[in-house]
């Protein structure tokens, strides 16, 4: 056990009473101010998860927090729990609470030892918090156990100790990178809590990735039945054929290059010209006439309104990122927290068209990829009480975002290889049972290496050509 040199006495939560003068025990309160106390706790377990095996480091966390047992932790770690308890401010506490979990759980996962995070989780449901207490402080501390155990704060930390093999309890746990999500943009979060769910959606996009990649190519082998592959989604083999239609489009219309294209085309536009040439790149490609005129008449109505200050003045990356992800609002979740109309429109009827909209901004403006996501999770937590049967429109509509990231936005290159000796790139998207999905790391030349489409100048109105029809 680590020694402690900070404190001669024990300031005991049970009795409130073990000997010292009230006079001592002012003193040591005031020798640790609440940020002080805080910080004293937060070295405690960082050395202690450093120090000791899991197990000895879980027993140290439920002897400070839970089951209080004077001599077998340090006095001085009682007394700065005692300080936080005295200022009577439970978000303070809590927000120390948390963050004294995430210094375990970064630490743990570092060394890939993700049983003790799930057993972390589990110590708040020791029967000793739910006990009557005498002391005003320890009565303090079980009633905020208490409530920290009902609150979202309690379900983001069992988020944390979530695996991505883990058997899925509950329709949202496939969607787990975008929920972690909000953790990481929220920046009230203790600085622990977003690195832990920055590197959790991190490695649970890398598994899901890999997994369709594997999934993609080997479910059309020959003599493999589809129900014995590990799919990593919802769709069944509905989903080799999602990206069948996916990879089909990309001969129509490489969304890649046209987004270099745009970016190249409007660097030296003035703001107010620019969002014109935008609402025309996102709308550039959507067949349906009466979407085009939807998504003109709403995109440009918001573009317009957006910083119109800036209208003179030379486009940059900042607005970039601004417009995007106000863009973003209008196509997922406004910042009310309700759905936009945009979005209420397309999902149900033209989901792929909702989702090829969404990475095209992402393409030309990466950075908003995390806002992008947090309005997902945003949408998923909307639902989250609802049953999955109840939710099968937003499944669809989530299960084509992940599947058409992956293949656009990430490291792995798909392909379709013409099984017959067919080298059109024409492809018709109902009719691709002679092609093959073939999957490969994406490899990153310079602009010059990078094969260019001969797209229209953004300045101008392109007029809108086909896509294939929606899944």
């Amino acid at each position: 056990m680590i020694a402690s040199t900070n404190s001669k006495r024990f300031l005991s939560l049970e009795s409130g009473a073990d000997g010292g003068r009230p006079e001592e025990t002012e003193h040591l309160a005031g020798t640790y101010h609440l940020a002080g106390a805080q910080q004293a706790l937060y070295s405690y377990f960082l050395t202690i998860v450093k120090q000791l095996p899991p197990e000895d480091a879980l027993d140290q966390f439920r002897k400070v927090f839970v089951q209080i047992r004077p001599g077998s932790v340090p006095q001085s770690v009682l007394g700065c729990l005692k300080q936080i308890l005295s200022a009577n401010d439970e978000q303070e506490f809590r927000y120390t609470l948390r963050r004294c979990c995430y210094i375990l759980v970064n630490n743990w996962r570092l060394t890939t030892q993700h049983e003790p995070i799930g057993k972390l989780v589990r110590i708040f449901d020791d029967p000793s918090v739910e006990q009557p207490a005498i002391s005003g402080s320890l009565r303090r501390l079980r009633e905020w156990l208490r409530n920290f155990t009902v609150s979202p704060d309690y379900d983001q930390l069992k988020l944390s100790a979530q695996r991505y093999d883990d058997a899925r309890v509950h329709w949202t746990y496939r969607y787990t990178p975008y929920l972690l999500m909000l953790q990481e943009v929220d920046q009230k979060t203790p600085i622990e809590q977003r690195q832990a769910a920055r590197g959790l959606a991190r490695r649970w996009k890398e598994h899901f990735r890999r997994d369709l990649a594997l999934f993609s190519v080997r479910a059309e082998a020959n003599g493999v039945p589809v129900d014995e592959l590990k799919n990593p989604t919802a769709l069944g083999s509905d989903a080799v054929r999602l990206i069948k239609g996916i990879l089909a489009r990309h001969y129509s219309c490489d969304y890649q290059n046209l987004a270099h294209s745009f970016l190249q085309q409007t660097q030296h536009l003035s703001f107010a010209a620019f969002k014109q040439s935008l609402c025309e790149y996102l709308i550039f490609a959507v067949r349906d006439g009466l979407v085009v005129q939807m998504l003109r008449n709403q995109l440009q109505a918001r573009l317009d309104s957006l910083y119109p200050e800036y209208d003179n003045k030379p486009m940059t990356r900042a607005l970039l990122i601004r417009v995007c992800n106000q863009l973003v609002d209008c196509l997922t979740l406004e910042r009310n927290g309700r759905a936009s109309c945009l979005f209420n429109s397309l999902v149900s009827s033209y989901p792929l068209t909702l989702v090829i909209l969404l990475v095209k901004l992402i393409l030309i403006c990466p950075n908003s990829r995390a806002h992008l996501e947090a309005r997902i999770a945003g949408i998923i937590s909307v639902h989250r009480d609802h049953r999955e049967e109840d939710c099968r429109w937003l499944v669809g509509f989530l299960e084509m975002f992940q599947i058409t990231f992956a293949v656009y936005a990430e490291n792995i290159r798909y392909n379709l290889l013409s099984m017959q000796g067919a080298t059109s790139p024409d492809l018709d998207p109902l009719t691709l049972t002679g092609q093959r999905i073939f999957s490969q790391s994406r490899w990153e030349g310079s602009e010059e290496e990078v094969c260019k489409l001969a797209t229209p100048r953004f300045h101008q109105a392109p007029t809108p050509i086909g896509l294939e029809p929606e899944f």
